[in-house]
């Protein structure tokens, strides 16, 4: 009860501050809930992302609990889910719930992000949209003690960062980044609150992320024309170098920056392996070094989920594995993060998370987010193998 009263407080002050404002205007924060016996049950799901902290597993994604099954998946009144899971992903726990403010009117709570700060908590990067008279916005929370066992765990205050989506975040100088995706479309000019802006974590302070905004990502096309959702996911190649990659209404495109993300080269599709038009792949350094990729390997469907590896910093991308092949219904929206021992030492697997069946009626309903376990090297030795353990269906 004091967290939504807090929440209600602070969603009553960022609106009186945001009074008289010029448009656009943020959306209002999203409610914490722990009631698994009305958020527990959905109807559809998808979209996840998963983050390790310690030997701790987040699984964390987005659906809803009321509609038609399976179709019902982007509306107002979609939530997310954050579970754990202390066995290796085999088995999961959900804690929380993050859930449409109900004194406002039509919210909707999608497509979250999470990643492991170096100070020890766990980010949450959420986004909030449909709220009447707001636009799409991206919130953070950080849950303060992650590593609980026996206590409650522990949520700072919502912070607001800026307009959009979320793409997947990453450690980059040993600091998070991630990017702010406000779709654009039309001719241009286009108003400052669109477009790929890369945000820099700063550090933490009263329980929030403070973020400042590093720069803007050039378009794949500087007319728009292959504008789309952008999903924006990021990785380092070197000192001060990122290799960026995003979705647009042809291939995945990725752009490079040689300063710590301050300016971009001009973006160029990604060629390396097939992959699907509009729709999201995920980038990601392995501790071994490795760029790891995992997309549809198939141009014109969301179908044969497929990791590949880069030895060159992106440049090349010999070794791939197709690890999940169902078609009806398919896969789509991978995120990737990597495993550890007790020691904290990288073990060698890649994880993958993802849904299958997302936006699908019967009899093609599945509503899974599952999550396949990959050792890197098999891989690299052309004899790949895999697991998969399941959510939540």
């Amino acid at each position: 009860m004091a967290l939504k009263q807090s929440i209600a407080a602070l969603m009553l002050l960022a609106s009186a501050a945001l009074a008289g404002a010029s448009s656009p205007v943020p959306t209002d924060p999203f409610v914490i809930s722990t009631n698994t016996a009305v958020y527990g049950k959905r109807v559809s799901q998808q979209i996840p992302a998963i983050a390790r902290v310690g030997t701790r597993w987040f699984c964390i994604w987005y659906g809803v609990n009321k509609g038609q099954p399976g179709i019902s998946g982007e509306g107002t009144g979609c939530y997310n889910t954050l579970a754990m899971s202390d066995d290796g992903c085999k088995t999961w726990q959900e804690i929380a719930y993050f859930v449409p403010n109900p004194i406002v009117a039509a919210q909707s709570v999608i497509d979250p992000r999470l990643i492991a700060m170096p100070e020890g908590p766990l980010l949450l990067l959420i986004p909030v949209s449909g709220q009447k008279g707001r636009s799409r916005s991206v919130w953070t929370v950080l849950l303060k003690n992650p590593l609980a066992k026996g206590e409650p765990f522990a949520f700072g205050q919502p912070k607001y960062i800026d307009f959009g989506f979320v793409g997947s975040p990453a450690l980059i100088g040993g600091q998070v980044y991630f990017t702010a995706n406000q779709n654009s479309s039309g001719t241009p000019p286009w108003p400052e609150s669109v477009g790929m802006k890369l945000h820099r974590v700063l550090g933490i302070t009263n329980g929030q992320a403070q973020t400042e905004l590093v720069s803007r990502l050039p378009y794949a096309a500087a007319d728009g024309s292959l504008n789309s959702c952008f999903e924006v996911s990021l990785a380092e190649t070197g000192q001060g170098h990122i290799l960026a990659c995003f979705r647009t209404t042809g291939s995945q495109y990725m752009t490079r920056s040689s300063d710590s993300g301050k300016t971009w080269d001009t973006p160029v599709a990604f060629t390396g392996q097939p992959n699907c038009n509009n729709t999201k792949a995920d980038l990601a350094r392995s501790p071994s070094g490795r760029l790891v990729l995992a997309f549809n390997r198939l141009a014109t469907s969301r179908v044969n989920m497929c990791v590949a590896l880069s030895d060159d910093g992106g440049k090349t991308w010999p070794h791939y594995y197709v690890f999940d092949e169902r078609t009806k219904p398919g896969t789509s929206y991978p995120n990737v993060a990597f495993g550890a021992d007790a020691r904290g030492k990288y073990d060698g697997t890649i994880y993958i998370a993802y849904d299958h069946g997302r936006g699908k009626g019967a009899p093609e309903f599945t509503q899974e987010i599952t999550i396949a376990k990959i050792p890197e090297e098999s891989v690299v030795e052309g004899k790949p193998t895999h697991t998969l353990h399941l959510v939540a269906k």
